[in-house]
């Protein structure tokens, strides 16, 4: 999908280095925590059910009040998933377990990794899949008692180019769901018309979860007022009064919400733990009923004494920004990057870098449709078939390639690096730089980088955006391969998804390297399961069930 110029300006840039450096080390579904986020001063929460905090805020939100008795979850989260404001648009996917309770949503994942309708009533794409309407429910109310209608969703919708709100970025110039304007029909009904010509097909895709969530008018209007307390129409309300920031937070179930029933829990308490050990031991003396997020070393304790749930969806690659060979003739020739590929180890870095991981070639994660695993298979390992294909080419001498740093190369790229030189003499450099000005700028004249992304759900969307569109495609680079099947596969045609990411890897695009996993705990003898949203990696709070 070609897309013009304009849309390769700074904000597509800036979104990809946001997300470069964000998603490193890390494997949430979005990358890594919000911007924002913090850690609590100390790894020990407050213990569980402890309402003796003191917030330092207003009363209560809403008209919430304690619960007599029913049940009560409690959650140990690896850092504050609200700790500037208490906005969800400011964050990640990844905070949105804690957000859904309090906001409601156009659109949210469940549990069988659908999409689905929340407060929207009904949609239609027209014809040209240039515009999405959708009518809203009529009976929300806010904290302050004020009703939502589609005025207040097009006051949302309309900051979506303010910088500090992370989950509207793909809304921004140049970016997979790229809003031109938000029209109101009626008092219930919203067009979002998208920008590109050639329309999105599944646009409301764009609208779940996070992305979709719904603030109250004061907060659409002045965003500082979340700051000291949410403003939301979601099932749960915050008790300020019985919550401390940074440490604990208590949320009560508001009987009167449309959905109320839909949760089982009377009191949700996210208790922020931040010692990776101290969130397992939570779940295993039963402290915690969930810890959202566990670390790869304490994977075989908790399965061994506990249990253990894990999600895919966040791929790390090789990804060439230099498909014309402007930057490094060598690239020019699809040989040399699928020699790059064959000559890449993934297996060795896994075992050694990664455990837990799973080597891939591809784009798509394991559990997406389109995967297709029959790449790994044509792309395995083979430094010999990989010496051949660098000959063929003139380039059995090897050659130098940058790949700009902020500070130090990680563990993998020195892996990479040792590789490449060992099997075909190629050097891999890494020019450091000393601002994140100069690492934004890098993806204009450097021929690679190397990352991890958090794909989840909308791969395809990803690959209309910035692989194609933006940051990863400043020299306008063309494919057949790639843009015959792009518009099918934003539609969700299976058969274009795979050849999408067959032409990916094919065109050499994109050199995959491994798929990680989001890894919950959680205590078997209080809640049946961890119910992560597809492959988003984020847990469907909706969907957590008591034992019995």
């Amino acid at each position: 999908m070609k897309q013009s110029s304009r849309l390769l300006r700074l904000l597509a840039v800036l979104l990809a280095l946001v997300l470069v450096t964000a998603a490193c080390g890390d494997n949430d579904d979005d990358a890594s925590p919000g911007a924002g986020d913090s850690v609590a001063d100390s790894g020990d929460a407050a213990p569980s059910g402890d309402d003796s905090g003191d917030s330092g805020d207003a009363a209560p939100s809403g008209d919430a009040a304690p619960s007599s008795g029913g049940l009560t979850l409690t959650v140990a989260l690896e850092s504050d998933y609200s700790p500037a404001t208490y906005n969800p648009q400011a964050y990640a996917l990844s905070q949105f377990p804690f957000h859904s309770l309090l906001y409601d949503s156009l659109f949210v994942t469940t549990s069988d990794g659908e999409i689905v309708p929340n407060i929207v009533t009904e949609f239609a794409t027209n014809e040209e899949a240039t515009q999405l309407t959708f009518s809203l429910r009529e009976d929300l109310v806010f904290d302050d008692g004020s009703p939502l209608d589609a005025e207040l969703v097009k006051a949302n919708l309309d900051r979506r180019l303010e910088e500090d709100l992370r989950s509207y970025s793909l809304f921004g110039e140049g970016q997979e769901g790229e809003i031109a304007d938000v029209v109101v029909n009626g008092p219930y009904e919203v067009t979002i018309h998208w920008a590109f010509e050639q329309g999105i097909a599944n646009g409301h895709e764009f609208l779940a979860d996070n992305v979709g969530a719904i603030v109250g008018p004061n907060g659409a209007a002045d965003s500082t007022t979340l700051e000291t307390a949410p403003e939301g129409s979601g099932p749960y309300r915050l008790d300020l009064d019985a919550s401390t920031r940074g440490a604990t937070y208590v949320l009560r179930k508001w009987a009167d919400h449309w959905n109320a029933d839909a949760y089982a829990y009377d009191t949700i308490i996210f208790n922020i733990i931040t010692d990776a050990q101290a969130r397992a031991n939570a779940v295993l003396s039963g402290e915690a009923d969930l810890a959202i997020k566990i670390e790869p070393n304490q994977i075989n304790q908790l399965e061994s004494e506990g249990a253990l749930a894990k999600i895919g969806g966040t791929v790390a690659a090789v990804n060439v920004l230099d498909k014309t060979g402007e930057r490094v003739p060598a690239f020019g020739f699809v040989e040399t990057r699928h020699a790059l590929s064959l000559a890449i180890d993934r297996q060795t870095i896994v075992d050694a870098l990664r455990p837990g991981a799973r080597p891939t070639v591809q784009y798509f994660p394991e559990q997406a449709v389109g995967f297709d695993p029959t790449l790994n298979e044509r792309y395995a390992y083979d430094p010999d078939r990989a010496r051949e294909l660098l000959a063929s080419v003139g380039l059995e001498d090897g050659f130098e390639v940058d790949k700009v740093v902020l500070g130090e190369p990680t563990d993998v790229e020195l892996a990479i690096q040792r590789m490449w030189q060992e099997e075909l003499g190629v050097t891999l450099n890494f020019p450091a730089v000393t601002n994140t000005g100069e690492l934004f700028a890098s993806v204009n004249t450097t021929a690679i980088i190397i990352n991890e992304w958090g794909l989840g759900l909308r791969p395809a969307g990803f690959v209309a955006g910035p692989v194609t569109s933006g940051f990863m495609n400043t020299q306008g680079a063309e494919s057949e391969a790639i843009s015959s099947v792009l518009g099918p596969a934003l539609g969700g045609n299976p058969e274009a998804l795979v050849a999408l990411n067959n032409a990916l890897v094919d065109e050499g695009w994109w050199i995959g390297l491994y798929e990680t996993f989001t890894y919950a705990g959680y205590n078997p003898d209080s809640i049946q399961g961890v119910p992560f949203g597809g492959i988003s990696g984020i847990v469907v709070m909706a969907d957590v069930e008591p034992v019995g």
